[in-house]
């Protein structure tokens, strides 16, 4: 599946998954990415070591109703969860390089648990380089891991850098038990930046495989995807854009499925922020879908907005609305962010579906070492002319404080729930405690 970014010609990275049920509070932390970041040359000052280690340690105890997200079920259980995480940073004027691994072990309290009910999610590994001139810059990207089925029906887990959900092709076949392992790999070069006529090339590879599932419609898979994108420039404000795509799923068992897409668009640059529009072409197993939308960014002393409002004819000749708003503000003792999105998208190869997603988050600082965070999460994919869907919502709510330079303690609770054509209700509730430590250091 190729993904259009929701806002703007920009082809975007490749997701990459971190799921882990006491990680589920970093929530806050990834939608207040909607918010500019600096860069690692930025964050690496005089008195930060350059290259920088750090090693994270956090254990976790909680109460867990229906740990798995199963329909039907409503047990409880006491549950210990420890995750352990190294990173390396290292950054010059001109590039920065990351590698980071990770792991997690869930382990049930109860008094009959036996070594199959204890769950190691992962190891994990990371790696990103990006590099940048004057006129070009060279983004490089990957991961590799294994990840517990039912880990990953948590919508946490799918939450991109800048604050949106971005659902996987196989988000509602998520059921049963078993092992997904990944394996990713993505690259951006972007060419004449300061030239009136520039180019930006992308590519991603993701390679999905299971291991003892116990539901049949999870099914290895690979796709590579394909983008180049040409920028016109007309005039200091003014800029077209085309741009090429092409997708290749291969499932196991199935011949590979591939697609093509084009984009034409156009922005003008204002005071306040940009404006733009985009015409999109998909070709699909039932016909060509087109997508017309229009957009506008907004910076104002307030915070950030960017809305997006489109019509898209899909496949079968029905017309579908799309569109999205981010929006972001800074406040006096914190920060609050929204992003809601709904497009039309062709998952699994072949399949049309309507996915719409929201994620809403409040922040606030009670004192210089104690905070408050609630977020809500939801998304919901449904095949084209009302077919099958499957849904999930999530809010949850945490108090963190910082015990000393180093260590962090959070108590949070969560709700979620899964509802699937077909199938019961699936809810889960979990009351944490979570203590942490990191040590930073460089050699």
């Amino acid at each position: 599946m190729t993904t259009r970014p929701p806002f703007g010609p920009e082809p975007r990275e490749p997701r990459q998954l971190h799921p882990s049920w006491p990680g589920r509070i970093a929530v806050i932390a990834a939608l207040g990415a909607m918010a500019p970041q600096a860069t690692l040359a930025q964050a690496l000052d005089r008195t930060t070591p350059n290259p920088l280690l750090t090693f994270n340690l956090s254990e976790g105890l909680g109460l867990e109703t229906n740990a798995d997200l199963d329909p039907g079920v409503e047990d409880a259980e006491p549950r210990s969860t420890t995750t352990l995480g190294l990173s390396y940073l290292t950054a010059t004027p001109i590039s920065q390089f990351s590698l980071s691994a990770g792991v997690t072990v869930d382990t049930p309290l109860s008094s009959d648990v036996s070594s199959q009910d204890v769950q190691v999610d992962g190891p994990r590994l990371d790696f990103g380089y990006s590099r940048a001139v004057p006129s070009s810059s060279l983004d490089l990207s990957g991961s590799l891991g294994q990840t517990e089925v039912s880990f990953l029906r948590s919508l946490t887990d799918f939450i991109g850098d800048d604050g949106s959900i971005d659902l996987p092709d196989d988000f509602e076949e998520f059921r049963g038990e078993g092992s997904r392992r990944n394996a990713s790999l993505g690259a951006v070069l972007t060419l004449r930046d300061d030239a009136p006529f520039g180019i930006t090339l992308s590519t991603g590879f993701d390679s999905v495989s299971y291991d003892d599932v116990t539901s049949g419609e999870l099914i290895d898979y690979r796709t590579t995807d394909f983008e180049a994108s040409f920028r016109f420039r007309l005039t200091e404000a003014a800029s077209l854009n085309a741009g090429l795509r092409s997708s290749v799923y291969d499932e196991d068992g199935d011949e590979p499925v591939t697609r093509y897409g084009l984009d034409v668009g156009g922005s003008i640059d204002r005071p306040a922020g940009q404006i733009f529009g985009q015409l999109a072409f998909d070709d699909t197993e039932d016909g060509l879908r087109t997508e017309l939308s229009f957009g506008r960014e907004l910076q104002r002393p307030l915070g950030l907005f960017s809305g997006r409002l489109g019509v898209a004819r899909d496949a079968t000749g029905e017309l579908q609305l799309t569109g999205g708003v981010q929006a972001s503000r800074t406040l006096p003792r914190g920060s609050a962010s929204l992003s809601l999105d709904q497009s039309v998208q062709t998952r699994e190869g072949e399949d049309e579906e309507l996915v719409t997603t929201l994620a809403a988050q409040y922040q606030r600082n009670l004192t210089p070492l104690a905070s408050l965070s609630l977020d809500a999460l939801y998304g919901e994919t449904q095949t084209t002319g009302g077919g099958d869907s499957t849904s999930s919502i999530e809010f949850g709510a945490s108090l963190n404080r910082q015990l000393a330079e180093d260590w962090s303690l959070s108590l949070g609770y969560r709700h979620q729930q899964r509802d699937e054509t077909g199938d019961e209700l699936a809810r889960n509730e979990s009351l944490f405690l979570t203590i942490g430590r990191s040590f930073r250091g460089g050699f």
